[in-house]
């Protein structure tokens, strides 16, 4: 096994997240298929018809929002 500084692992960690993001940013086809995957995956659910309450409650993905 190789010994690395930690510094090292950073800043390769970096450079492969900032080239993800910026891959992500520039290809639509995929942007397409992650929005598609969230929306299936039911965090940004539209609900249609008369349907108004959720599939599933999970309280940890509920926000409360508070209002001054």
């Amino acid at each position: 096994m190789y010994s690395q500084s930690l510094v090292a692992q950073l800043v390769r960690w970096f450079l492969l997240l900032i080239t993800v993001l910026v891959v992500v940013h520039h290809c639509t086809p995929l942007q397409q298929a992650l929005s598609a995957y969230a929306v299936d995956g039911g965090c940004h659910q539209h609900n249609s018809g008369g349907h108004t309450a959720p599939s599933h409650t999970n309280p940890a993905s509920h926000t409360i929002k508070v209002t001054p």
